[in-house]
């Protein structure tokens, strides 16, 4: 089911501009949650790229979400690389951010990068 929601997430997306409404950040938030959520790290790190392809710039509830998903992935060093991402583009992280990219350095046993 959800793996199918995730799926969904995206073909909604892509339908999207074929009726002539186009996604925005909200929409983006929810399509990499539900990817988080589906453990689809990739395509939730895909989304976060195709926002920007869209012209829209990532805002903290994009980013968070991706982090998430990272998180669930235990991809700490892409987890990492989004915050770096985020201080590059001015964006701050909040505390989900933070928390998530916490939580997948110590999964993937890293506490070193996650206090430095």
């Amino acid at each position: 089911y959800i793996h199918g929601v995730c799926r969904l997430a995206l073909q909604f997306l892509e339908e999207m501009p074929r009726r002539g409404v186009y996604p925005n950040l909200h929409t983006y938030t929810g399509a990499v949650t539900a990817c988080h959520r589906a453990g689809q790290w990739q395509r939730a790190l895909d989304l976060l790229q195709g926002c920007r392809k869209s012209g829209l710039e990532p805002d903290v509830f994009v980013y968070s979400a991706a982090v998430s998903a990272c998180e669930v992935g235990r991809q700490w060093q892409h987890a990492l690389g989004l915050l770096d991402d985020m201080h590059r583009h001015g964006v701050a992280p909040n505390g989900v951010t933070y928390n998530a990219a916490l939580s997948a350095c110590e999964q993937g046993g890293r506490w070193a990068e996650a206090l430095g």
